[in-house]
Protein backbone atom coordinates (compact mmCIF):
# COMPACT_ATOMS: atom_id res chain seq x y z
CA UNK A 1 0.00 0.00 0.00
CA UNK A 2 2.91 2.55 0.51
CA UNK A 3 3.97 1.84 -3.00
CA UNK A 4 0.39 3.12 -4.00
CA UNK A 5 0.61 6.24 -1.79
CA UNK A 6 4.37 7.02 -2.98
CA UNK A 7 3.50 7.02 -6.74
CA UNK A 8 0.26 9.07 -6.00
CA UNK A 9 2.41 11.28 -4.47
CA UNK A 10 4.66 11.35 -7.70
CA UNK A 11 1.56 12.05 -9.98
CA UNK A 12 0.37 15.46 -7.25
CA UNK A 13 -2.52 13.58 -6.30
CA UNK A 14 -1.98 13.81 -2.88
CA UNK A 15 -3.90 16.26 -0.25
CA UNK A 16 -1.70 17.70 2.30
CA UNK A 17 -2.29 18.86 5.82
CA UNK A 18 -0.68 19.45 9.16
CA UNK A 19 -1.13 17.66 12.41
CA UNK A 20 -4.07 19.37 14.02
CA UNK A 21 -4.96 16.74 16.62
CA UNK A 22 -4.62 16.96 20.60
CA UNK A 23 -4.82 13.10 21.28
CA UNK A 24 -5.78 13.07 24.97
CA UNK A 25 -5.74 9.40 26.36
CA UNK A 26 -8.15 10.11 29.14
CA UNK A 27 -8.09 6.46 30.76
CA UNK A 28 -6.77 3.08 30.25
CA UNK A 29 -9.47 0.88 31.20
CA UNK A 30 -11.94 -0.41 28.67
CA UNK A 31 -14.42 -3.37 28.27
CA UNK A 32 -12.96 -4.93 25.64
CA UNK A 33 -9.08 -6.64 25.25
CA UNK A 34 -8.36 -6.82 21.72
CA UNK A 35 -5.25 -8.77 21.70
CA UNK A 36 -3.64 -6.08 19.01
CA UNK A 37 -4.32 -3.29 20.74
CA UNK A 38 -1.32 -0.73 21.81
CA UNK A 39 -3.24 1.18 24.53
CA UNK A 40 -1.40 4.04 22.94
CA UNK A 41 1.61 2.86 24.30
CA UNK A 42 1.04 2.46 28.19
CA UNK A 43 -1.12 -0.10 29.17
CA UNK A 44 -0.57 1.18 33.07
CA UNK A 45 -1.17 4.99 32.50
CA UNK A 46 -3.68 5.95 34.89
CA UNK A 47 -6.84 7.97 34.36
CA UNK A 48 -6.68 12.00 33.66
CA UNK A 49 -8.53 13.73 36.55
CA UNK A 50 -7.64 16.99 37.01
CA UNK A 51 -9.96 19.14 35.02
CA UNK A 52 -7.07 22.63 35.70
CA UNK A 53 -4.25 20.60 34.60
CA UNK A 54 -6.35 18.88 31.03
CA UNK A 55 -7.54 22.59 30.42
CA UNK A 56 -3.96 24.39 30.85
CA UNK A 57 -2.53 21.23 28.81
CA UNK A 58 -5.00 21.28 25.28
CA UNK A 59 -4.92 25.36 25.64
CA UNK A 60 -0.81 24.75 25.85
CA UNK A 61 -0.99 22.36 22.59
CA UNK A 62 -3.39 25.26 20.45
CA UNK A 63 -1.05 28.28 21.53
CA UNK A 64 2.31 26.39 21.00
CA UNK A 65 1.35 24.28 18.07
CA UNK A 66 -1.99 25.63 16.84
CA UNK A 67 -3.63 22.41 17.60
CA UNK A 68 -7.44 23.09 17.15
CA UNK A 69 -8.75 19.62 17.52
CA UNK A 70 -9.26 17.49 20.97
CA UNK A 71 -9.10 13.48 20.35
CA UNK A 72 -10.39 11.78 23.26
CA UNK A 73 -8.77 7.80 23.41
CA UNK A 74 -7.86 5.04 25.77
CA UNK A 75 -8.20 2.33 27.00
CA UNK A 76 -12.47 3.43 26.24
CA UNK A 77 -12.80 7.36 26.81
CA UNK A 78 -16.69 7.13 26.65
CA UNK A 79 -17.11 5.20 30.32
CA UNK A 80 -14.70 7.72 32.20
CA UNK A 81 -16.63 9.28 34.61
CA UNK A 82 -15.80 12.76 33.93
CA UNK A 83 -15.71 12.37 30.01
CA UNK A 84 -18.96 14.39 29.53
CA UNK A 85 -17.34 17.34 31.50
CA UNK A 86 -13.86 16.74 29.78
CA UNK A 87 -16.18 17.57 26.00
CA UNK A 88 -18.02 20.24 27.44
CA UNK A 89 -14.66 21.76 28.55
CA UNK A 90 -12.86 21.72 24.96
CA UNK A 91 -15.83 22.68 22.98
CA UNK A 92 -16.60 25.66 25.45
CA UNK A 93 -12.50 26.52 24.27
CA UNK A 94 -13.57 26.29 20.37
CA UNK A 95 -12.19 23.24 20.11
CA UNK A 96 -13.18 20.52 17.74
CA UNK A 97 -13.74 17.17 20.17
CA UNK A 98 -13.36 14.02 18.49
CA UNK A 99 -13.30 10.53 20.17
CA UNK A 100 -12.12 7.06 19.39
CA UNK A 101 -14.70 4.86 21.01
CA UNK A 102 -15.92 0.84 20.70
CA UNK A 103 -19.77 2.31 20.97
CA UNK A 104 -20.25 0.09 23.85
CA UNK A 105 -21.54 2.79 26.99
CA UNK A 106 -25.39 3.50 26.69
CA UNK A 107 -27.06 5.82 23.92
CA UNK A 108 -27.49 8.21 26.64
CA UNK A 109 -24.10 8.77 27.60
CA UNK A 110 -23.54 9.12 23.73
CA UNK A 111 -26.64 11.42 23.10
CA UNK A 112 -25.09 13.59 27.06
CA UNK A 113 -21.74 13.31 24.59
CA UNK A 114 -23.26 15.08 21.38
CA UNK A 115 -24.81 17.50 23.77
CA UNK A 116 -21.89 18.44 24.92
CA UNK A 117 -20.22 19.57 21.91
CA UNK A 118 -19.12 16.27 20.50
CA UNK A 119 -18.58 16.60 16.74
CA UNK A 120 -16.92 13.21 15.18
CA UNK A 121 -16.63 9.70 16.68
CA UNK A 122 -14.61 7.04 15.33
CA UNK A 123 -16.04 3.41 16.24
CA UNK A 124 -13.61 0.78 16.14
CA UNK A 125 -15.63 -2.27 14.22
CA UNK A 126 -13.22 -4.93 13.31
CA UNK A 127 -15.89 -7.60 12.15
CA UNK A 128 -19.43 -7.95 12.10
CA UNK A 129 -19.43 -11.92 12.82
CA UNK A 130 -19.33 -12.62 16.26
CA UNK A 131 -17.45 -15.48 16.20
CA UNK A 132 -14.73 -13.32 15.11
CA UNK A 133 -14.95 -10.84 17.63
CA UNK A 134 -14.84 -13.32 20.50
CA UNK A 135 -11.58 -14.58 18.94
CA UNK A 136 -9.91 -11.41 18.81
CA UNK A 137 -10.45 -10.79 22.55
CA UNK A 138 -7.34 -12.03 24.99
CA UNK A 139 -8.70 -14.40 26.39
CA UNK A 140 -11.26 -15.45 23.69
CA UNK A 141 -14.44 -14.25 25.14
CA UNK A 142 -18.70 -16.40 23.64
CA UNK A 143 -19.52 -15.53 20.37
CA UNK A 144 -22.92 -14.61 22.21
CA UNK A 145 -21.18 -11.85 23.50
CA UNK A 146 -19.40 -10.93 20.27
CA UNK A 147 -22.84 -10.89 18.88
CA UNK A 148 -24.21 -8.56 21.64
CA UNK A 149 -21.23 -6.42 21.14
CA UNK A 150 -21.70 -6.26 17.42
CA UNK A 151 -25.61 -5.57 17.96
CA UNK A 152 -24.38 -2.56 20.66
CA UNK A 153 -22.17 -1.35 17.71
CA UNK A 154 -24.87 -1.00 15.32
CA UNK A 155 -27.60 0.41 17.46
CA UNK A 156 -25.23 3.03 18.50
CA UNK A 157 -24.09 3.82 15.13
CA UNK A 158 -27.18 4.15 13.70
CA UNK A 159 -28.68 6.38 16.27
CA UNK A 160 -25.79 8.78 16.22
CA UNK A 161 -25.10 9.31 12.50
CA UNK A 162 -27.50 12.19 12.32
CA UNK A 163 -26.06 13.59 15.39
CA UNK A 164 -22.53 14.09 13.92
CA UNK A 165 -20.16 13.17 12.28
CA UNK A 166 -19.81 8.83 12.38
CA UNK A 167 -16.64 7.09 10.88
CA UNK A 168 -15.78 3.51 11.09
CA UNK A 169 -12.44 1.95 11.72
CA UNK A 170 -11.82 -1.36 11.07
CA UNK A 171 -8.30 -2.90 11.41
CA UNK A 172 -8.13 -5.69 9.10
CA UNK A 173 -6.42 -9.39 10.00
CA UNK A 174 -6.75 -12.08 7.76
CA UNK A 175 -10.48 -12.51 6.91
CA UNK A 176 -11.31 -10.93 3.64
CA UNK A 177 -14.90 -11.43 4.17
CA UNK A 178 -14.68 -9.27 7.15
CA UNK A 179 -13.77 -6.03 5.52
CA UNK A 180 -16.28 -7.01 2.86
CA UNK A 181 -19.35 -7.02 5.08
CA UNK A 182 -17.76 -3.47 7.17
CA UNK A 183 -17.87 -2.10 4.00
CA UNK A 184 -21.33 -2.90 2.74
CA UNK A 185 -22.69 -1.91 6.33
CA UNK A 186 -20.79 1.95 6.01
CA UNK A 187 -21.84 2.09 2.76
CA UNK A 188 -25.97 1.58 3.54
CA UNK A 189 -25.96 3.48 6.53
CA UNK A 190 -23.77 6.47 4.67
CA UNK A 191 -21.02 6.64 6.98
CA UNK A 192 -17.37 7.38 6.98
CA UNK A 193 -15.24 4.13 7.00
CA UNK A 194 -11.46 3.52 7.10
CA UNK A 195 -9.48 0.36 7.05
CA UNK A 196 -6.02 -0.15 8.71
CA UNK A 197 -3.65 -2.51 9.38
CA UNK A 198 -2.45 -4.16 12.27
CA UNK A 199 1.09 -2.53 13.48
CA UNK A 200 2.91 -5.70 14.06
CA UNK A 201 1.70 -7.72 10.82
CA UNK A 202 1.18 -5.22 8.25
CA UNK A 203 1.72 -7.43 5.52
CA UNK A 204 -1.31 -10.04 6.31
CA UNK A 205 -3.51 -6.85 6.71
CA UNK A 206 -2.56 -5.02 3.57
CA UNK A 207 -2.89 -8.60 1.52
CA UNK A 208 -6.43 -8.55 2.90
CA UNK A 209 -7.36 -5.01 2.26
CA UNK A 210 -5.94 -5.21 -1.52
CA UNK A 211 -8.01 -8.19 -1.99
CA UNK A 212 -10.63 -6.79 -0.75
CA UNK A 213 -10.47 -3.61 -2.40
CA UNK A 214 -10.06 -5.72 -5.94
CA UNK A 215 -13.65 -7.39 -4.95
CA UNK A 216 -15.24 -4.07 -4.28
CA UNK A 217 -13.85 -3.02 -7.89
CA UNK A 218 -12.08 0.00 -5.69
CA UNK A 219 -9.04 2.21 -7.60
CA UNK A 220 -6.72 4.51 -5.30
CA UNK A 221 -7.69 8.05 -6.74
CA UNK A 222 -6.07 10.55 -3.68
CA UNK A 223 -3.23 10.23 -0.85
CA UNK A 224 -3.66 12.17 1.99
CA UNK A 225 -0.42 13.24 3.65
CA UNK A 226 0.15 15.29 7.06
CA UNK A 227 3.00 17.53 8.00
CA UNK A 228 4.49 16.35 11.19
CA UNK A 229 3.04 13.07 11.41
CA UNK A 230 3.53 9.26 9.98
CA UNK A 231 -0.32 8.84 9.90
CA UNK A 232 -1.03 8.94 6.44
CA UNK A 233 -3.84 6.92 4.42
CA UNK A 234 -4.99 6.60 0.23
CA UNK A 235 -8.52 6.82 -0.81
CA UNK A 236 -10.28 4.33 -2.49
CA UNK A 237 -13.11 5.22 -4.93
CA UNK A 238 -15.81 2.33 -6.41
CA UNK A 239 -17.42 2.41 -9.61
CA UNK A 240 -20.69 3.66 -8.07
CA UNK A 241 -19.08 6.25 -6.06
CA UNK A 242 -18.36 5.19 -2.54
CA UNK A 243 -14.95 5.86 -1.25
CA UNK A 244 -13.71 4.71 1.77
CA UNK A 245 -9.95 5.50 3.44
CA UNK A 246 -6.63 2.66 3.63
CA UNK A 247 -4.83 4.12 6.35
CA UNK A 248 -1.14 3.35 6.76
CA UNK A 249 1.84 4.73 8.12
CA UNK A 250 4.85 6.01 6.45
CA UNK A 251 8.28 6.32 7.57
CA UNK A 252 8.40 9.59 8.81
CA UNK A 253 11.23 10.28 11.57
CA UNK A 254 11.67 12.94 14.11
CA UNK A 255 14.90 14.54 14.15
CA UNK A 256 16.57 13.97 17.29
CA UNK A 257 14.01 11.17 18.15
CA UNK A 258 14.62 8.70 16.05
CA UNK A 259 18.28 8.98 15.02
CA UNK A 260 19.87 6.00 15.98
CA UNK A 261 17.04 4.40 17.31
CA UNK A 262 17.71 0.26 18.23
CA UNK A 263 13.95 -0.05 17.66
CA UNK A 264 13.91 0.88 13.98
CA UNK A 265 17.22 -0.44 13.72
CA UNK A 266 16.03 -3.88 14.47
CA UNK A 267 13.03 -4.09 12.51
CA UNK A 268 10.77 -3.52 15.02
CA UNK A 269 9.44 0.41 15.46
CA UNK A 270 5.91 0.24 12.97
CA UNK A 271 4.69 3.61 14.14
CA UNK A 272 7.62 5.95 13.07
CA UNK A 273 6.87 9.38 14.40
CA UNK A 274 3.20 9.43 14.95
CA UNK A 275 2.41 12.70 16.77
CA UNK A 276 2.78 13.75 20.63
CA UNK A 277 0.42 11.84 23.09
CA UNK A 278 -1.19 13.02 26.28
CA UNK A 279 -1.47 10.22 29.38
CA UNK A 280 -1.94 10.56 33.20
CA UNK A 281 0.99 10.52 35.96
CA UNK A 282 0.05 10.06 39.18
CA UNK A 283 -0.21 14.17 39.52
CA UNK A 284 0.20 15.91 36.21
CA UNK A 285 -0.37 14.96 32.28
CA UNK A 286 2.46 13.50 30.40
CA UNK A 287 3.66 13.96 26.89
CA UNK A 288 4.02 10.72 24.89
CA UNK A 289 5.77 11.38 22.12
CA UNK A 290 6.87 7.25 21.12
CA UNK A 291 4.34 4.04 21.37
CA UNK A 292 7.85 2.12 21.98
CA UNK A 293 10.27 3.87 24.50
CA UNK A 294 9.55 4.99 28.22
CA UNK A 295 12.72 6.93 29.21
CA UNK A 296 12.71 10.33 29.91
CA UNK A 297 12.11 12.59 27.13
CA UNK A 298 10.02 9.99 25.08
CA UNK A 299 7.58 10.43 28.04
CA UNK A 300 7.75 14.02 30.02
CA UNK A 301 5.72 15.99 31.88
CA UNK A 302 4.13 18.81 30.08
CA UNK A 303 6.02 21.39 31.99
CA UNK A 304 9.29 20.92 29.97
CA UNK A 305 7.80 19.40 26.73
CA UNK A 306 7.58 22.82 24.99
CA UNK A 307 11.22 23.39 24.97
CA UNK A 308 12.48 20.17 24.76
CA UNK A 309 14.55 19.20 21.19
CA UNK A 310 11.61 16.69 19.55
CA UNK A 311 8.70 19.24 20.48
CA UNK A 312 11.44 21.78 18.28
CA UNK A 313 11.85 18.94 15.80
CA UNK A 314 8.27 18.46 15.61
CA UNK A 315 7.50 22.29 15.23
CA UNK A 316 9.82 22.78 12.41
CA UNK A 317 8.19 19.91 10.53
CA UNK A 318 4.59 21.13 10.23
Amino acid sequence: MLKIFNQLLSEGRVEISRLTNTRVKVRTPCQWTCNFCHMEGNHNSVSIRDRKILEDTILAFRDKFGFNDVHFTGGEPSIHPRIVEYVSLAKQHGFTVKMTTNAQASIERFFDLVAAGLSEVNVSMHTLKGKSLAETMYPPRSILWGEMAIAKQIDIISALKGSLSVKINTVAGNDVGSVLQIAEFARKLGVSWRVMDELDHPEISFATIMTAAEELQAVPTMAHLIRGSSSCAVTMTCGDGFSFKVKMIRPFKLKGMCDGCLIEAMGKCKEYAYGPRLEGGLSEVRVRSCLYRNEEGYVQSIGTYFDHQFSKALFSEM
